[in-house]
């Protein structure tokens, strides 16, 4: 299954940079038309249909694949908010919010009523405990699963979040190499401390031999990939496997 989804994932990559290529080449035709036609009154002949028929579809449709394996199509629920009653009962309720109501039972002034309170309420987080619909996460489970899923494409959630509210997604991660495999084409493969499989695709003469315990660092490049730089070496493209 993993070698499937592998596959899929290099021919939307694959897809999205044709999808690239046409875009650029677009802005080149449409540039060099405007020019031609202002200078020397002598517009590229085609120009028009070139460009809808041939040049829009590929940017149009060609990233579809890979805009959907991310799931970062773009989306708007601002006719669905404007609706009222069918549309929104149609939506899951939205969760209890346990620390907003402890912080309502803060806000009591009187003592009976207060306690009162904090006894209701904290019995529902506690029966939401044990019915598995709430967990509490500490801080470093957080930061350690940030480290272990680095490399996949995440949905922003909120679960994953700092406490100051950055995104799910970490741009750099800094760890060590534990194995490190020659592939007969002459891609790497390294596995990290946290688990993680990266491969490093035709990797250039200048990259000395990478061995287990190098430092390496990782940084958010395009196109799913990341610039890998091991030690004090110059940085390469790659990208996570497993």
């Amino acid at each position: 299954m993993q070698g499937f989804h592998r596959l899929v994932s290099k021919i939307a990559d694959a897809l999205f940079a044709l999808s690239l290529v046409a875009g650029v080449l677009m802005m080149l035709h449409v540039t060099i038309d405007v020019l031609s036609r202002t200078l020397f009154n002598s517009p590229l002949p085609g120009t028009g249909e070139i460009t809808a028929t041939y040049y829009m579809i590929a940017v149009a449709f060609l990233p579809l694949a890979w805009v959907t394996l991310r799931d970062e199509h773009v989306t708007a629920d601002i006719f669905v908010s404007a609706l009222p009653g069918l549309a929104h009962a149609a939506e899951p309720d939205r969760p209890d919010d346990y620390i907003g109501d402890l912080a309502k039972c803060q806000s009591l002034t009187d003592d009976p009523a207060r306690l009162a309170c904090y006894d209701e309420k904290v019995a529902a987080m506690v029966a939401a405990r044990d019915a598995g619909t709430v967990r509490l996460v500490d801080r470093e489970v957080v930061r350690r699963t940030r480290r272990e899923l680095f490399g996949f494409a995440l949905p922003n959630i909120g679960l994953l979040k700092d406490s100051d509210g950055a995104s799910d997604a970490m741009e750099t991660l800094q760890t060590t190499i534990t194995s490190v495999r020659y592939q007969k084409s002459g891609d790497i493969r390294f596995t990290t401390a946290e688990g993680a499989l990266w491969e490093i695709i035709k990797p250039p003469k200048r990259l000395t031999q990478v061995k287990a315990g190098d430092s390496v660092e990782f940084r958010k490049a395009s196109m799913g990939t990341y610039f890998i730089r091991i030690g004090n070496q110059m940085g390469v493209r790659g990208k996570r496997l497993e």
